[in-house]
């Protein structure tokens, strides 16, 4: 249940703003798929997730 209250907090907050926030929760680690831009789908590894 904690996973699915912090995703769906960061699909509200945006990438800076869960960039900014994951400094200074270096114990979650995060894994993104979003579409950028150019409406293409996108990958981003944060705080060491595996990538």
């Amino acid at each position: 249940m904690v996973a699915d209250g912090y995703a769906t907090a960061f699909q509200a907050m945006g990438i800076e703003k869960v960039s900014a926030f994951l400094t200074q929760h270096p114990e979650l680690k995060v894994f993104f798929i979003f579409e950028n831009d150019n409406n293409e789908l996108e990958t981003l590894s944060l705080n060491g997730f595996p990538e």
